[in-house]
This record gives structure tokens, sequence and C-alpha cells, in this order.
């Protein structure tokens, strides 16, 4: 639905047959090797969902040259994956939902852009266990981003963002024990 040129809502359904799609695996190495990463392919896999999409306009003054808006895109998923000899599980790569929310505040007339962009993911296969291992599961975190643009002149535009300001823990794990852990770190970056 389209409520106006920059107010919208919309739905959809989704479903994906996958036939062999290549996955990323972990196996088990010996010695200084440690567990070694391949890819292989399964059998089959089958993704299902269902998408919401909204974004919200609202107007500062009379000349509509300043507008706040709101956007929102959330998802929830299901995936199933077929191999000989195992259990079927989630699809690796595929989190169980998504969610973005995005607020930015645009002068046109005076040629500024401000948008945060806020991100969040359900856990995740990152690889799949063979052989007897267990899936190394990258766990949900939250992300938020400021993005700032200012037009100097028709031929060069300031650009600033600042990354990752929440530094949420990046987190791997594996059987339920920590895998592997870090923080990313606060990123700014400025570029004319």
């Amino acid at each position: 639905w389209y409520f106006s040129d920059e107010d919208s809502l919309s739905a959809a359904v989704f479903y994906k047959d996958m036939d062999k799609p290549i996955e990323r695996v972990v196996q088990a190495a010996s010695g200084t090797a440690g567990n070694s990463r391949t890819f292989d392919n399964a059998d089959s896999a089958e993704l299902y969902g269902i998408e919401i999409e909204g974004k919200k306009a609202f107007q500062i003054g009379d000349d509509y040259s300043r507008s706040f808006f709101v956007a929102v895109n959330a998802s929830l998923i299901e995936s199933e994956v077929e191999r000989p000899g195992e259990e079927r599980r989630k699809l690796q790569g595929q989190p169980d939902y998504t969610f973005n929310l995005v607020l930015g505040y645009d002068d046109l007339a005076r040629g500024h852009q401000l948008t945060m962009l806020l991100n969040q993911n359900g856990e995740s296969i990152k690889d799949v266990g063979i052989l007897g291992n267990a899936d190394v599961i990258e766990e949900s975190r939250l992300d938020l981003n400021l993005v700032y643009r200012y037009d100097l002149s028709e031929s060069f535009t300031l650009r600033a963002k600042l990354n990752n300001l929440l530094n949420d823990d990046v987190a791997f794990t594996q059987a339920g024990d920590t895998f592997l852990g870090y923080k990313r770190g606060v990123e700014f970056q400025l570029g004319v």
C-alpha cells in the first residue's frame, strides 16, 4: 500500500525450494591445524517466511524541504536443510528473524541528511558441523550506525559515518560453549 509518495506499508510471504545448496562446514583436523572449514552441498533445502516493511515521513515547515522519516523492515524466516544421515536443521547463514529500524532527517534546501540505522538479526549457523562436530552458531547482536551527509556544493559532498556505536559482542558458540568472541570496536569514516 502506498498512502503517498513517501508513506508505504507492505507485507510479503516467500518460499524457496533449493536443490543442493552450498554451505560452509567445519570438520575436525588433527595437530596444530585445529578445525578446518570447507564448502559442501546439502541435498536440498526449503526457506519460507513473512516480511513486513513500512515507511512514514513527516514534513517539517511549509516549503516541504525538511522532513523526518521512520522506516521499519522485519522478517520471520523458517528454513530446513536435508543431509543424508543427519537430522533436519536450519540453513547455514540464515537467521530466524531480521529487524531494521531507520530514523532520518533530511533538509534538502540546506543539503543536510542524518540517518540512524538499527539492525538486529537472530542467531544463525556460521559453520555446519559434520562428522560428529556440533554447528558453530553466530549469536544475535544489535548494531547501530549513524550516517551524516552534507552537500558542500554541486560537486562535493561531505560524508561522515559512525559504525557499530553499541560495540556489541561478536560471539560464536559451539555446543553451548564460546568458540570465539571479540568486539569490533566503533568505526569512524569521513570523506569528501
